[in-house]
């Protein structure tokens, strides 16, 4: 008698963690490294990423590719002639980001989807780890000036000349790290609502250190001298170590026209016809 009662709380528990079972069964597994330039794609055997770094004077946000899996197994009822699928239609998903000491950087946002995912499946998720409203404020809490006009000369120039920064920038620091989170949402075909536990993915901060400002060491280089263009997918954006983009990038591809101060400390104004060091 006693193991029979054993056998029938045992059921009754089964039952009721059957309830929420989609805290096990619809889980993000891990973020898939940042693509390679030029196909800029990603696929389901490719390596995961422990970490991530972003360049919080150029990115404009950290876009990264989620695996999610649905672990669910289709149900059937053969009393009642029926079957449910437990395939999932994604319906968005919820991102916010925190700091090391857990305080948040910005507020919890939501992005759409239309996704669908089958029973006993895994799919990539392509969505934001951290949104451009968050990378303006992580910058603007790491005093990193942010350069987001990109190939525009003269705002560039612009930027050189604010106070205290001096040309070349090359300021480049460690900003520290954040955490983002993230979880999907949606419901079975069955119509259970369903939602992933929320997945924390580690980021590194930094400020300049995707930019490579030793070619920049004049504005007539930065803004008159050619060079070989490199492929990135995602500007400021990496996995560890990274693609660095050549700061000529940043201010080269057409006339260009900025303020500069002569020997006298008068400012004047320049173009690349007035540069005397020869065009590469």
């Amino acid at each position: 008698m006693r193991a029979t009662i054993t056998v029938m709380v045992l059921g009754i528990s089964l039952g009721i963690l059957g309830c929420v079972d989609n805290d096990v069964t619809f889980f993000v597994e891990h973020v898939k490294v940042q693509p390679e330039a030029p196909q800029c794609s990603t696929s389901a055997g490719d390596d995961f990423a422990p970490s991530g770094l972003i360049d919080l004077a150029v990115a404009n946000s950290l876009f990264n590719y989620y695996y999610v899996t649905n672990a669910a197994m289709l149900r059937e009822d053969y009393d009642n002639i029926r079957a449910e699928t437990d395939g999932i239609m994604v319906e968005g998903m919820e991102v916010y980001v925190e700091s090391t000491t857990g305080g948040l950087v910005g507020g919890t946002e939501y992005f759409d989807f239309a996704h669908y995912i089958p029973p006993e499946t895994s799919e990539i998720m392509a969505g934001y780890s951290i949104p451009q409203s968050v990378v303006d404020n992580l910058a603007n809490e790491a005093a990193c000036p942010r350069i987001d006009s990109y190939n525009d000369p003269e705002e560039i120039a612009a930027l050189a000349l604010q106070s205290p920064r001096a040309w070349p920038p090359q300021w480049e620091s460690d900003t520290g790290t954040v955490y983002s989170v993230v979880r999907f949402l949606g419901h079975t075909q069955g119509g259970r609502k369903v939602e992933t536990e929320e997945f924390s993915f580690m980021v590194k901060t930094c400020c300049n250190c995707l930019v490579d400002w030793s070619p920049c060491v004049t504005q007539c280089g930065t803004f008159c001298e050619s060079h070989e263009e490199v492929d990135i997918c995602s500007i400021g954006v990496a996995n560890s170590g990274g693609t660095v983009i050549d700061c000529r990038s940043l201010g080269y591809g057409r006339t260009s026209v900025w303020q500069s101060v002569d020997s006298s400390g008068n400012t004047i104004t320049m173009t690349c016809d007035d540069c005397t060091e020869p065009s590469s």
